[in-house]
């Protein structure tokens, strides 16, 4: 059986589509009160950015990118580049991670410790 590149590509689409529903009812499940200061639209595209954003990272499970769009609620969608938030751009531009899930959760850790 041959699967055309279309065929592939749309099945790409439908799978971004179902992580970011799930993501939306993870982020209003866990963060209802910072998604009730946002209109849908403007969620939807955080989500949307910051997923594209985590990919520049290396972020391609589900969970990395999740705790990256968590991340992008609590700190901004810029938070990667925010000069008060050095720490974010210290472990995201660090060399010493080989595996990006530790990446993802050292960055996740020191991002809630700073909300805690």
């Amino acid at each position: 059986m041959v699967t055309s590149q279309a065929t592939v590509d749309r099945f790409r689409e439908v799978l971004a589509a179902n992580f970011e529903v799930r993501v939306l009812k993870h982020l209003n499940r866990c963060f209802p009160r910072e998604c009730a200061s946002l209109e849908e639209p403007a969620l939807t595209q955080l989500v949307r950015n910051s997923v594209r954003r985590a990919d520049h990272y290396g972020f391609v499970n589900e969970r990395d990118v999740c705790k990256y769009v968590d991340l992008a609620l609590l700190f901004g969608s810029d938070f990667d580049t925010d000069p008060k938030l050095d720490w974010a751009q210290t472990i995201l531009g660090s060399p010493d991670y080989g595996d990006p899930g530790e990446r993802a959760d050292d960055l996740f850790d020191q991002g809630m410790a700073c909300c805690g």
